[in-house]
């Protein structure tokens, strides 16, 4: 309790509230951007008439700074509408352009991205009314910054047909598999956040959470494969961060409405309103899905007897989930925010399963059995954060605080039916708790050095209570069964500071040196009479550097760091699930974490107009990897847990090329790798393999044209391996009503009505092998509308185009 005490004295004492004065941003009427190229100056551009395109003189154009709202300087254009700057910039500016007689325009532009490329602004005369603004993003399909791998989901035209499970096969570095299981270069070890933040119903299920996501609600992925030492130290290969939109100005609203042809439905809908102070936003979505899956399963298992096994399922899978999410900032001044969410959601998952088996001892058969399994699993969850963004005096000068409260209910129960009677049931009830603040401090020591520091704490607490009954047939009624009974309370507290440095070395060099201490005390109870304790203690650095080359938009980054993985909720339950009697699961509460050492090498070229080149070779270490271990027992029924028994070495690289025009667009990836694990007791290696093409296209009168494709081969395990796993889709988008709206008609997988996936897992005294086969082709039918008023915030990036929808005109920034 003191660690918490001093956590939010912390918190609270360092958020002073500072108020400030701040400036209110008119919009953008109409910028159009061309591009040839100067070297002399900082950025130059010509002042033309929107209509007869004559050069307007005389123009004035102020200069001001985004962070501080001083003016850096006042321009003039020419007789010729010619004007330049010379001056050194830092952060992002504002270009406040007037002439008497003309509409007077603002103009975002982030000095980091500024080309030699001249701006050609045109104005529209005072006689003309417009009515309405609308965005309409014009960033690149994938780009490179600030060491993210960022992948801008706007500039994929059918994204209203997808959730953000489906969505994330499109991004590089990034895999799905069958059941949802994110992977980032082929390991599931990965830290997902939304908005800069975990999620307690990402905790519980990465695929449940990510389905309640529709990707139109989404504005890029950031993939962020060596983290510095500001990030959480979990995740061993790395961190998605997926951005929703947000940060509009007026009043806005949306209704997206997606189903499909085996059964799977997405309704959502939101919308916000916001000023120069004030802002709030909500959004409610439901999910529905259903699924059939046939699997087969064959098992030879030898000792003291030879067993042979063969066992079928059929499974209806049924899923409800159902989210809303409130979030709403307040600017005291534009250095000065405070801002608090509250999200809730609720999964609901039922899972119908019929399993016939057959089985022998020494080639004799002992019967053929069947049974009937309702498993059934809740999860309602609640979050609330509250942050405060402080910028202090200076450039990059800032404060930021941020307190985190969420829980999570678990609710598992199954009931078993064979032979027309209750065989058994079971009930697992988990509850989880957490409880985070953080602290992050940024300030310039210098014009070349810049420092960060900060700490955090979490605190996270876990119950898990099972029980099972057996049907007696002499009382016929449910019977307790007494060695069932299994409780467990997980108490884990992690404290951690962090300081690191970015210095500007000259000559294009760039570097990032940080190291984050984090400790990590775990306190356990198993049954209320076994009781563990640990204590661990992680020094972690990280090393950055970045070379640019000139003005050539090419730059080559080194990158080592060290990275953790808990075990999550779900490896440590001791919980046994028994449902299906030949295959036993259950977790383990004595795992240690994870620690892997990464060396990464990434090359970006931007150089050449509309195409986009990356590079990135990396090895990975992984010690005390966390694998899944399968043992048969006397009977012959298969046992499933997880132990800190394996090391993990992948050598591999990424390769990532687009072409992006007003048109068309195409994007080939190809991430590959070789991947050694090893324990005492087993060992395996192989090569794997993700390649995937995206492209698009745009026609006139709305219409455009999405294809998408993705091949993964086989995947290693400790003890075997899955086989090879393919995707694909075709799309076509309508814009209407004004182009405020849209409808999408997608089908997905068109090559193949099922899929099919082989598994292979041998041990010391058994081999198996399995096979599931579920429908996968469907047709997709999308529709989205939207509408408001709305306007670009000052705090939003400058990789967007305003549209004038009466001028048609566009406002395209540098980038």
């Amino acid at each position: 309790m003191s660690i918490r005490r001093i956590s939010f004295v912390l918190f609270f004492s360092l958020t002073s509230v500072l108020l400030l004065k701040g400036g209110s941003i008119k919009k953008v009427e109409n910028v159009i951007s061309q591009r040839t190229g100067l070297d002399s100056v900082i950025f130059y551009g010509k002042i033309l008439e929107q209509t007869t395109e004559k050069v307007i003189p005389s123009a004035t154009i102020q200069v001001i700074s985004i962070n501080d709202r001083e003016i850096i300087d006042r321009l003039s254009s020419d007789q010729e509408g010619r004007f330049q700057m010379r001056k050194v910039l830092s952060d992002s500016i504002l270009l406040k352009i007037s002439h008497v007689g003309y509409d007077s325009l603002d103009f975002f532009l982030k000095t980091s991205s500024i080309s030699k490329e001249p701006l050609i602004i045109k104005l529209f005369q005072k006689s003309r009314t417009i009515d309405e603004v609308s965005i309409v993003l014009k960033a690149p399909i994938v780009e490179e910054k600030d060491g993210k791998l960022i992948y801008n989901v706007d500039e994929t035209n059918n994204s209203n047909s997808f959730t953000a499970d489906e969505l994330l096969r499109k991004v590089p570095y990034v895999s799905v598999d069958f059941d949802g299981e994110v992977k980032l270069r082929g390991s599931s070890s990965v830290k997902v956040f939304i908005n800069d933040k975990p999620s307690t119903l990402i905790a519980g299920s990465v695929s449940d959470a990510l389905k309640l996501v529709p990707a139109s609600m989404i504005k890029r992925v950031e993939v962020i494969t060596n983290p510095g030492a500001k990030y959480d130290a979990e995740g061993t290969v790395g961190i998605i961060n997926i951005i929703t939109k947000r940060e509009l100005k007026g009043i806005n609203a949306f209704v997206n409405v997606s189903a499909g042809s085996i059964g799977n439905a997405n309704i959502a809908a939101g919308g916000g309103i916001s000023n120069t102070k004030f802002s709030s936003n909500v959004s409610l979505t439901s999910n529905y899905y259903r699924n059939k899956i046939h699997s087969e399963l064959e098992r030879n298992s030898y000792g003291d007897q030879t067993q042979y096994l063969f066992q079928e399922s059929d499974i209806r899978a049924i899923g409800r989930s159902y989210g809303a999410n409130l979030s709403s900032s307040y600017n005291f001044s534009h250095k000065n925010i405070l801002s608090a969410g509250i999200q809730v959601n609720d999964v609901n998952n039922d899972r119908y399963e019929d399993i016939s088996f057959w089985s022998s001892v020494k080639g004799v058969g002992t019967g053929a059995n069947s049974r009937s399994i309702d498993n059934k699993i809740k999860k309602p969850v609640y979050s609330l954060h509250l942050d405060h963004n402080l910028k202090l005096k200076g450039d990059n000068h800032t404060l930021i605080s941020s307190i985190i409260l969420s829980s999570l209910d678990d609710n598992n129960h199954y009931f078993l039916n064979q032979d027309r009677a209750y065989d058994d049931r079971s009930f697992n009830l988990q509850k989880r708790k957490e409880l985070s603040a953080q602290i992050d401090y940024s300030k310039p020591l210098s014009k070349r050095i810049n420092l960060e520091l900060g700490m955090k704490y979490i605190g996270r607490a876990f119950n898990s209570s099972s029980l099972m009954s057996a049907f007696d047939n002499a009382s016929q009624s449910f019977e307790l069964m007494d060695s069932s009974l299994n409780e467990m309370d997980y108490d884990q507290q992690i404290i951690s500071v962090y300081n690191s440095y970015n210095v500007s070395l000259g000559k294009g060099f760039l570097s990032n040196t940080g190291l984050r201490y984090e400790r990590t005390i775990n306190d356990g109870r198993v049954d209320r009479l076994h009781s563990f304790e640990n204590d661990f203690r992680n020094l972690l650095p990280s090393l950055s550097f970045v070379k640019s080359f000139g003005k050539t938009k090419q730059s080559i980054r080194l990158s080592y760091n060290q990275r953790l993985q808990r075990p999550g909720i779900t490896f440590l339950n001791p919980f046994i699930n028994r449902a299906d009697v030949n295959n036993v699961r259950y977790g383990n509460p004595n795992l240690k974490p994870e620690k892997s050492h990464q060396i990464e090498v990434a090359y970006s070229n931007f150089s050449v107009n509309k195409l986009f080149f990356t590079l990135s070779p990396f090895f990975t270490i992984v010690n005390n990897s966390i694998q899944e271990k399968r043992d048969v027992g006397s009977d012959g029924s298969t046992s499933v847990t997880f132990q800190n028994i394996g090391k993990s070495k992948s050598l591999g690289g990424n390769i990532y090329f687009s072409y992006q025009d007003s048109k068309f667009s195409i994007a080939p990836n190809l991430n590959i790798f070789y991947r050694k694990l090893s324990s005492d007791a087993y060992s395996n290696k192989g090569l794997t393999m993700n390649a995937s093409i995206f492209a698009s296209a745009k026609f006139s009168k709305g219409f455009s044209l999405e294809l998408y494709s993705n091949y993964n081969t086989r995947e290693i395990n400790l003890q075997g391996y899955s086989d090879a796993l393919s995707y694909s889709m075709i799309g076509v988008k309508k814009n209407i009503i004004n182009k405020s709206s849209s409808i999408s008609l997608s089908m997905l997988q068109p090559f193949h009505k099922n899929v099919k996936l082989y598994t292979e897992v041998s041990g010391y005294n058994f081999n198996q092998n399995s096979t599931i086969i579920a429908p996968i082709r469907q047709l997709r039918l999308s529709f989205r509308y939207q509408f408001g008023k709305i306007k670009k915030s000052a705090k939003q990036d400058d990789s967007d185009v305003i549209e004038d929808k009466n001028a048609g005109g566009t406002a395209i920034p540098v980038n």
